[in-house]
């Protein structure tokens, strides 16, 4: 897996506004995005989840496919509760689609990290930052990362 390195500043204008009526999420749909949670089906659909509007930013600001996105004052507290896999829902969740790996252009020269069986998200999360912070091009993560 490799993450290149895009940050943004505040890209809160580039979230698309959904309509102002609750909307029903399909028991289809709920079940696709709960069933994210788990590597095994982000690979076999190559959709994952994104929470929170800063990291929804960083995934549209990074180009990537945003395939949807329900905000809970449009959907009601009990349907984010549905789809969320967190505690504490954030206000807003979208299902990304992943990139395509193989096209992610890799400069020959630059600073790159390696990291190899990372299995603590909060660790990983930090590593990241401190990339972020040291200017760090790209990270190369194993498949057990």
């Amino acid at each position: 897996m490799f993450f290149n390195r895009h940050l943004s500043a505040n890209l809160a204008n580039n979230i698309v506004s959904l309509p102002r009526t609750m909307v029903k999420i399909s028991n289809s749909d709920i079940k696709l995005i709960r069933s994210l949670s788990q590597k095994k089906f982000r690979d076999e659909s190559g959709l994952f989840i994104v929470e929170g509007e800063k990291m929804i930013n960083e995934a549209i600001y990074s180009e990537m496919e945003v395939v949807s996105m329900y905000k809970r004052d449009e959907i009601g507290e009990d349907q984010m509760k549905r789809i969320s896999s967190c505690d504490s829902p954030s206000p807003i969740l979208a299902v990304v689609r992943m990139p395509d790996i193989k096209k992610s252009p890799i400069r020959t020269c630059g600073l790159y990290l390696a990291l190899d069986s990372i299995r603590d998200p909060g660790n990983l999360g930090t590593i990241l930052r401190v990339c972020d912070w040291f200017g760090i091009d790209g990270i190369f993560a194993s498949e057990d990362t």
